[in-house]
């Protein structure tokens, strides 16, 4: 199976943006023969787009059977690409940080909600902001996925939930490294974290350059338990990994 890691660059508050972006990407996977095109987490409307006024920010999460949304699982259909992304979910007047599958048949496979709190403020209503409680869990194309978002597989507890029978580990994060820390410490510390809860990883890292916000992209994957594919950081683009 082809599965392209999008490293992208969203731009926060720009749902329309970051669509066009994702429509792009599409092509290009297209063009690859990809199977399954993934980005990071909370690309569409940006991970720092929301104010955490309640009444603000249930008119910027977005409900998974939003018209917009649809456009872009017709999408998957049109150009025979299954697709993943990030995204502040609105569902019964509550939001959460999932991350929406679709097939390149248009069907939903997946959408998993972030089970770890740390994508919100502290001070945030947990009445309104509120996480998942289990790990993605589905099959595709006769392989066993399991899904988790950033700080979800550095919590023990949520590790121990992947099943054993799983395939292959998606990991889609936002992380604010400095370009040098990221360099010398923090990528050796996630490849080594990701060796130890599947033999099947892939990571994925979006690029934001927004004042105030920059975080610097990046992707790799572990497969059969060694690094096999990593895309540099402020590389932006697909790194295509075949498992």
């Amino acid at each position: 199976m082809k599965i392209g890691l999008a490293t992208a660059a969203f731009i926060n508050g720009n749902v329309a943006e970051n669509t066009k972006t994702i429509k792009e990407y599409m092509k290009q996977a297209q063009s690859e023969s990809v199977d399954l095109l993934l980005f990071g987490e909370s690309f569409l409307q940006g991970f720092d787009s929301l104010t955490w006024n309640p009444e603000v920010d249930l008119q910027i999460a977005i409900e998974k059977d939003d018209e917009l949304i649809q456009k872009l699982r017709n999408y998957c259909g049109e150009l025979g690409v299954a697709l993943g992304f990030g995204y502040m979910e609105k569902y019964q007047n509550k939001i959460y940080c999932s991350y929406l599958i679709f097939d390149c048949n248009e069907n939903e496979i997946n959408n998993y909600r972030r089970a770890s709190s740390g994508w919100k403020v502290p001070t945030a209503n947990p009445d309104i902001y509120q996480e998942g409680e289990q790990l993605g869990v589905f099959e595709y194309q006769g392989r066993k996925f399991t899904t988790g978002l950033c700080g979800d597989f550095w919590d023990d507890q949520l590790v121990a939930r992947i099943p054993v029978d799983t395939e292959i580990v998606l990991w889609p994060n936002f992380r604010t490294f400095d370009k040098d820390v990221w360099i010398t410490e923090e990528f050796d510390e996630y490849v080594e974290q990701a060796k130890k809860f599947a033999s099947n990883v892939l990571f994925i890292n979006s690029i934001c350059y927004d004042e105030g916000l920059v975080a610097h992209g990046g992707a790799f994957a572990v497969v059969d338990g060694e690094l096999k594919y990593h895309q540099n950081i402020d590389e932006a683009g697909i790194l295509i990994c075949e498992i």
